[in-house]
């Protein structure tokens, strides 16, 4: 019987992960215009002033057990490990002199009285309004979805959502846009045009839209490299190799929204 012959455009995680397991009963041509693998996921080889080599790792490069079960069973397959991590959002504004950090406690959330005093704390308050208005809306939608022959609810988007709920400026400027666009890896006005229901959801999915109760965040031991060395260390590499610093000519169009990383 003869093998199919399959290319896959991008050497991304969706790219290499597909490439992965079609090569098992397929010959696969991995089409990357970079001349890496490993798409958004980048260790970047820096020299700090004093001679010391560094590797920055850069993208969405965090996981949980939760959130992603087959991310979880491919690294298992694959032997790569992992080791504790976190993701947090900081904030520094040079205009007003706000800092703050969320992942350090209440230490860290204080420091920002500094720089913000009453309009900061009146911000704080804001955040769990917003939390709650973000998952009544994901309530809403899944009520509307379930009742047959219903009208599909007017989908709003984050911009829309925050001049609805009377959300201060402050609020916006020194959190909603700031966590959004760090997520969506996004500038500010792609964040507020993106639909909120959609952006919720993920938000949701990843325990997000809480103070507390967010899942144990993990992250590739070594660097996000570790992960694209091991796939053919550990089973079949892609059969037609991969074909870098060559984009594909022609691909279907599509309307693609901004990814969440």
């Amino acid at each position: 019987m003869t093998r199919r012959r399959i290319g896959i455009i991008g050497g991304g995680v969706a790219g290499l992960t597909a490439a992965y397991v079609l090569s098992r009963s397929a010959d696969v041509t991995v089409i990357e215009s970079e001349p890496r693998l490993g798409g958004h996921a980048h260790t970047h080889r820096l020299t700090d002033p004093d001679g010391t080599d560094l590797r920055v790792d850069s993208g969405f490069i965090v996981h949980n057990r939760t959130t992603y079960p087959l991310l979880t069973r491919l690294f298992t397959e694959l032997g790569v490990t992992v080791q504790e991590s976190e993701m947090s959002l900081s904030v520094s504004c040079a205009g007003c002199g706000l800092g703050y950090a969320g992942q350090r406690g209440l230490r860290g959330l204080a420091a920002g009285l500094r720089g913000g005093g009453l309009r900061y704390a009146r911000m704080l308050t804001e955040v769990l309004r917003f939390h709650r208005a973000a998952r009544s809306l994901l309530a809403r939608g899944a009520e509307a979805g379930a009742g047959a022959g219903s009208p599909a609810p007017a989908e709003p988007t984050l911009g829309e959502f925050l001049a609805a709920g009377g959300y201060s400026d402050y609020f916006i400027r020194h959190f909603a846009l700031p966590f959004v666009a760090a997520v969506w890896s996004c500038p500010p006005q792609t964040a507020l045009s993106y639909p909120a229901r959609y952006l919720f959801a993920f938000l949701n999915q990843h325990g997000l839209l809480t103070v507390t109760g967010s899942p144990p965040w993990l992250t590739v031991r070594g660097s996000p490299s570790s992960s694209r060395r091991s796939g053919p260390e550990h089973g079949s590499p892609p059969s037609g190799g991969s074909r870098r610093r060559r984009p594909a000519a022609r691909a279907p169009a599509a309307r693609r929204l901004p990814r969440p990383w």
